[in-house]
């Protein structure tokens, strides 16, 4: 991790807090973006998906939807164990 918004995120994946100039903020932002779910719900990579990534890591894109599908997977766990919690509670 590169920032204090990715210090944040190791202990709540959910976190709003973003660094523009972090390439691992930037592949976190994704994770939540439309064009990544747009991607996975048609299997493939759609035109928006590739191009956002490409602009965020360039040649290196492939790695970094490998970083993008870590984060996803990050932040939906973090989000079944607020909802597992939530319903234990209840």
């Amino acid at each position: 991790m590169t920032c204090q918004a990715c210090a944040a995120a190791l202990v709540n994946p959910e976190t709003g807090l973003f660094s523009a100039l972090c390439v691992e903020c930037q592949a976190r932002s994704l994770a939540q973006a439309t064009a990544y779910f747009d991607a996975m719900a048609a299997a493939t990579f759609t035109p928006a998906y590739r191009a956002a990534l490409n602009t965020v890591f360039g040649s290196a894109w492939m790695r970094g939807h490998e970083c993008v599908r870590a984060w996803a997977r990050r932040i939906e766990a973090a989000r079944c164990e607020r909802s597992t919690a939530q319903s234990d509670s209840a």
